[in-house]
């Protein structure tokens, strides 16, 4: 007889089996990579950077070494309007003060003292201008230049024996009466101590020339003096003509630095040439 009845089922046998599985700690460290990442870009800009600088420093330091101050200065003019004669001081005061220029001192530091703007003065131009003798001086020029020989003779008297030669004056015109240069222009605007061919310089180290003219017959026409040193312009000035008797100036301040040959040329609006005048500058 058997231990189970016949209904029952039987109870087989059961195995419980548990692994346990631990992860290598080398394993773990074979796992952590690491990656090195350079960012070119950035290293671009900072180089492209440093080369800027030097270049720019380099550029700075060589303006800076060659650079040089300028130290010539400008020759300073002056123009005098004279009031004719004829006409009464209420009318021409006007007129004198819009075209009398304000005389300055001598500076040698940098200093630009122009006549009149560029931009104001009208280039004409160059004409044919006829040829034609020049007129004969009047009794008041020659008187002038007479005093101023007997001036130099008296000054020095090893040159007593030698006549000084007389600047050089063209009058191309009939209505130019007198061209005249000189030294300097009395009350009655008239002018006094003419100069001789050569000038010397002044003890004080500046000397003035004016070209002094009178002119009729020409009202609302505009002269142009030109003042050149060994062929070079240096400066134009207009005077514009107020009536049909007239009487103007320009005159320049000359130092030690402007020694050579000076012309001046006066011009009409039309661009005809009028009157010429030329002397030398010495400094000593």
């Amino acid at each position: 007889m058997s231990q189970h009845s016949e209904g029952a089922n039987p109870t087989p046998d059961v195995i419980k089996i548990v692994t346990r599985i631990n992860p290598s700690r080398k394993a773990n460290a074979a796992q952590e990579e690491y990656h090195t990442v350079i960012h070119w870009d950035r290293i671009v800009i900072v180089a492209a950077l440093v080369v800027f600088a030097i270049i720019a420093t380099t550029i700075f330091t060589y303006r800076a070494l060659t650079s040089s101050p300028e130290t010539e200065a400008q020759p300073l003019v002056e123009t005098e309007i004279i009031v004719p004669d004829e006409v009464s001081s209420e009318d021409n005061s006007p007129t004198q003060e819009q075209t009398q220029a304000t005389e300055q001192p001598a500076v040698a530091e940098k200093t630009v003292t122009a006549p009149l703007p560029e931009s104001t003065i009208q280039e004409s131009p160059p004409q044919e201008v006829a040829a034609s003798a020049p007129l004969s001086m009047d009794s008041k020029t020659e008187k002038l230049i007479s005093e101023a020989n007997s001036e130099l003779s008296l000054s020095s008297p090893s040159a007593g024996t030698i006549e000084p030669e007389k600047p050089v004056v063209e009058i191309l015109s009939a209505d130019i009466n007198r061209a005249i240069f000189s030294h300097t222009v009395d009350s009655d605007k008239e002018p006094t101590q003419a100069i001789s061919r050569t000038v010397t310089i002044d003890p004080s180290g500046l000397t003035k020339v004016h070209f002094f003219t009178e002119i009729n017959n020409r009202a609302g026409d505009t002269f142009t003096h030109t003042w050149f040193r060994d062929g070079k312009k240096i400066v134009k000035v207009r005077i514009p003509i107020g009536s049909d008797t007239w009487r103007c100036s320009s005159s320049k301040y000359l130092d030690k630095n402007m020694a050579g040959n000076w012309e001046v040329k006066i011009t009409d609006k039309k661009g005809d040439l009028v009157a010429s005048g030329a002397f030398t500058f010495t400094a000593g």
